[in-house]
């Protein structure tokens, strides 16, 4: 999982570095076309033309590249993502979810052990929607039942396939 996180957050850096090199290019090659596309953006974000042209003008005075980093796709260095970071997060969590449904397998029977898993889950489910809820500051209802339903029809998956290919984690 944390492998996972990384490289799909690396590949995510890596557009941004291509897109940036391609920005780069744009300013080297056509400067007053991005200019003048600078100024656009501001106009399309409600400011006058004249005023749109005197922004993009300081802004391209002061640095070209990251006003069109930031202003026309969005890139901010301050909130890029971080591969590591992702993946130390990704591992944690892993860890910890994994953990919650071992729980039910030390119940005392095969039976008990299948619902117990099942059950402890569950639980675990709505305790990590309130959690994640009340850190985010979402509505607890909705965090909570997208959580347990995802987590659910996964589970519910996950046990179908089992079935079908006569294979049973327990």
């Amino acid at each position: 999982m944390a492998v996972g996180e990384y490289v799909s957050v690396r590949s995510q850096n890596d557009i941004e570095d291509a897109d940036k090199r391609i920005e780069i290019e744009h300013l080297l090659v056509d400067p007053e076309g991005e200019l003048e596309e600078l100024a656009h953006i501001y106009e399309n974000r409600g400011l006058p033309k004249d005023l749109a042209l005197q922004v993009a003008k300081h802004m391209h005075d002061r640095d070209p590249l990251e006003a069109h980093l930031r202003d026309e796709l969005g890139q901010f260095e301050h909130t890029k993502a971080k591969p590591v970071q992702a993946a130390i997060a990704s591992a944690i969590s892993f860890t910890i979810g994994g953990f919650v449904p071992f729980l039910g397998a030390f119940a005392p029977s095969l039976g008990a052990k299948a619902w117990s898993i099942v059950l402890i889950t569950l639980v675990g489910l709505v305790g990590t929607g309130i959690v994640s809820a009340r850190t985010a500051g979402a509505p607890v209802f909705r965090t909570t039942l997208r959580i347990f339903v995802g987590g659910f029809i996964g589970m519910a998956i996950t046990a179908g396939i089992g079935q079908i290919v006569h294979l049973s984690g327990i």
